[in-house]
């Protein structure tokens, strides 16, 4: 009887564990929630200046930790990250010189985790796929600037693909 019990405990824990998670909503509540966290007022701000003076990095803190940081080509806006109050989730968006989107994925630690697109400067989608640990997993999706999927690639390594960080 017991061991029936532990088997079942045990089918019923790996059937949970392989249940595929969705990706769409992971990254639209982690977004928020990196959002929400990295609205604050600095109380300090540290600026990076590149030997040739042609790349600037502006990093704002509040209370000791790291909630944003921006920079610069030529004085032009090019990346903007904003932290969770732990300082490892990231939600990096880089800009075109019009300002639109170029690129925006979630970071923890350092790793792409998550849905990653990439835009044309005219703001429609160039590329779209999954990361898990800094790799592209499943189906990737290329578009031409009229909006149309011009290539398919699977990248697999889906079973990479475990349960995604939190934030706490």
């Amino acid at each position: 009887m017991i061991f029936r019990l532990v088997l079942l405990m045990a089918l019923a824990a790996g059937l949970s564990a392989a249940a595929p998670v969705d990706q769409k909503a992971w990254f639209e509540k982690t977004k928020a929630t990196i959002l929400r966290q990295s609205k604050m007022n600095a109380d300090s701000v540290g600026q990076e200046l590149s030997d040739d003076l042609v790349r600037r990095t502006e990093i704002s803190y509040r209370e000791g930790h790291l909630y944003l940081k921006k920079i610069y080509r030529q004085n032009i806006l090019v990346q903007v990250a904003y932290f969770d109050q732990s300082g490892e989730f990231e939600l990096r968006r880089e800009l075109c010189p019009n300002g639109k989107f170029r690129f925006e994925g979630i970071f923890v630690k350092g790793e792409a985790f998550g849905i990653c697109t990439w835009y044309f400067c005219s703001g429609k989608t160039e590329k779209q796929g999954v990361r898990y640990r800094g790799k592209d997993v499943g189906i990737w999706k290329f578009y031409d600037e009229n909006g149309r999927v011009t290539e398919e690639v699977d990248f697999e390594n889906q079973q990479l693909v475990g349960e995604m960080p939190v934030i706490k």
